[in-house]
């Protein structure tokens, strides 16, 4: 897979990222959406590595890179556990724990 690709594929899943949301209710879909959005990434890489079209270490590069870009985004400061244990469950669920380890 190129880097375009890869480009493209990072701005694409960027992009769907909701704004922010001020009431307590969007708020707490916007917890269950990035801990989605983190854990269903981390999902499709570990299906791709499986399938092998995708190296092991690719996917291990990409999930953690959009994890970080994601922690460091002061947007996403409340959603920051959500992202850490959607990236944790992810490395640890029985069918992914070896591409991830």
């Amino acid at each position: 897979m190129s880097m375009k690709y890869l480009t493209f594929f990072s701005a694409l899943l960027l992009s769907a990222l909701p704004a922010l949301a001020s009431n307590n209710m969007a708020s707490e879909r916007l917890k269950g959406y990035n801990y989605g959005y983190i854990y269903g990434i981390g999902n499709i890489l570990c299906g791709l590595v499986i399938d092998k079209l995708i190296k092991k270490e690719y996917a291990k590069d990409v999930l953690l890179r959009t994890v970080k870009a994601l922690s460091v985004n002061p947007h996403h400061k409340p959603y920051i556990s959500d992202i850490r244990n959607a990236y944790q469950n992810i490395t640890e669920d029985a069918v992914c724990k070896e591409v991830y380890q």
